[in-house]
């Protein structure tokens, strides 16, 4: 089983998780998993309760408001994202560019291994002061030089590539953030 947000890498701003199964012989472990869930109550989701009533053909009135914004903005988000191979390419490659320029400022990329890479990229501090700070901190100091990031304590950040390719601009904006949170 695999789980997805949405919100974030499609662009759906609403906070949404999709969860696909894709091999028949884990399909009855799920479904079997998922009934148990809904049985006990641990998975009370009304959206869910409701599109699988649409998939079973059941017309009974539902006895709750279900708010399906989240899948409108899903399927916008879905359909108005650059999908395929070129968009994961262009993300690995902005994660190549970025790593670089990182290293050029006292910050380690710490990169799996090429077949586990995505378009997250996670860097160290290399100053024992920085890894010091607190990430609120370290937060304030990228977002001053215009960049968006996650951090965590210990000097670690944590960047997300866009799928458009990143330009020299960019980088700069990235290298002399990166020069202000060191």
């Amino acid at each position: 089983m695999y789980l997805a947000g949405s919100h974030k890498w499609l662009g759906g701003h609403q906070p949404l998780s999709l969860a696909f199964y894709g091999r028949r012989r884990s399909r009855e472990r799920v479904e079997t998993v998922l009934g148990h869930m809904t049985d006990s109550g641990d998975l009370d989701d009304p959206l869910l309760r409701f599109a699988s009533r649409l998939e079973a053909g059941v017309r009974d009135p539902l006895t709750e408001t279900v708010n399906l914004t989240s899948l409108f903005t899903a399927q916008g988000a879905a359909g108005d994202h650059p999908t395929g191979q070129d968009s994961f390419a262009t993300r690995l490659s902005n994660l190549d560019a970025a790593s670089n320029a990182a290293a050029e400022c006292g910050w380690r990329p710490l990169l799996p291994s090429p077949g586990l890479r995505s378009g997250i990229l996670l860097l160290q501090a290399e100053s024992k002061t920085t890894r010091r700070e607190d990430p609120e901190t370290t937060r304030a100091s990228l977002r001053g030089g215009g960049v968006a990031a996650t951090t965590y304590p210990g000097g670690l950040i944590r960047l997300s590539m866009p799928s458009a390719v990143l330009q020299r601009g960019h980088l700069d904006t990235l290298s002399e953030a990166l020069r202000l949170a060191q």
